[in-house]
């Protein structure tokens, strides 16, 4: 019996994943399934680390292995496909590919990458309207399944994302009420980092509706709690500077940067969200100090 894939992933390694992979690729080369379905992440984990080219190539190897029809490892060609091309800012390409895959779950009733499917679909949507809908349509289909823990993750992180598109709108009260729901089921399931990560969300949205004093409790909570990702410094700094504490927001905006720099999982089509960070945390100036 194979492993199981899930088992083999280091989210926050990406590196590390993709070693664990390769090391197994020698092994399944006589499973043609499953050997396709190690290549998609590989893919990914290649992805993660912005080797863009290197990804399409190892997907346009899995597919050459695809047999014909519908299966699972075709879903994850498209899936994986999907995450590169919105990656690199291709959204109606992405959209496609991962509206191929919900396709496929469906039909085979493969429902937690069809979940994942959805939520990638809701996540590229570039209208904020029509991504809020996509989220209401997985969290419609997430609750089917709630049997199943996988979808019950999903269902929390769908919950939680879609206070970004909640934002957007300048809708910050349901995206408080939304987050709040996807806190609440983290927490209930043992998701510490989850729900740390979230709460840094709830804080930014409490700050944008005017509750800064909420904002700053809830930010503060998360800072004692020893976490540390840029999520949480650049939402501090945010706070601080909101706040009128410019001088204390600069070197939280600088951890921020430092962390996102180096975090796979900052959107890369982000670049102007990262160099204001850079530019509030003084960088620059900082760096022609030194060199001079």
């Amino acid at each position: 019996m194979q492993p199981n894939l899930e088992t083999l992933w280091d989210y926050q390694d990406p590196k590390r994943s993709e070693r664990r992979f390769r090391q197994l690729l020698p092994q399944v080369k006589s499973d043609r399934a499953y050997h396709v379905e190690l290549l998609t992440q590989i893919a990914r984990a290649v992805c993660l680390q912005r080797r863009y080219e290197d990804a399409h190539n190892i997907l346009d190897e899995a597919e050459a292995l695809l047999a014909e029809g519908v299966s699972r490892p075709r879903m994850r060609c498209h899936l994986e496909r999907s995450r590169i091309l919105n990656d690199t800012g291709r959204t109606e390409e992405s959209i496609a590919q991962a509206d191929r895959a919900r396709a496929i779950g469906e039909e085979l009733g493969e429902h937690r990458l069809t979940a994942d499917a959805l939520h990638m679909i809701a996540y590229v949507v570039a209208d904020d309207e029509e991504a809020v809908r996509w989220h209401n349509v997985a969290i419609d289909f997430c609750r089917k399944h709630l049997t199943d823990e996988r979808i019950q993750r999903w269902l929390l992180t769908l919950h939680i994302n879609v206070g970004d598109k909640y934002e957007a709108l300048g809708r910050f009260a349901e995206g408080i009420d939304s987050v709040s729901v996807g806190i609440g089921m983290a927490e209930k399931l043992g998701l510490t980092t989850k729900v740390l990560a979230a709460r840094c969300l709830l804080a930014r949205l409490h700050r944008l509706d005017g509750r800064l004093d909420e904002a700053m409790t809830i930010i503060e909570e998360v800072a004692k709690s020893g976490f540390d990702q840029g999520w949480l410094y650049e939402e501090y700094a945010e706070c601080l500077l909101a706040a009128g504490r410019k001088d204390e927001s600069t070197a939280q905006f600088g951890l921020a940067y430092e962390r996102f720099s180096n975090d796979p999982w900052f959107p890369p089509t982000e670049p102007a969200r990262l160099e204001r960070i850079k530019n509030l945390a003084r960088l620059e100036a900082q760096c022609e100090l030194s060199d001079s």
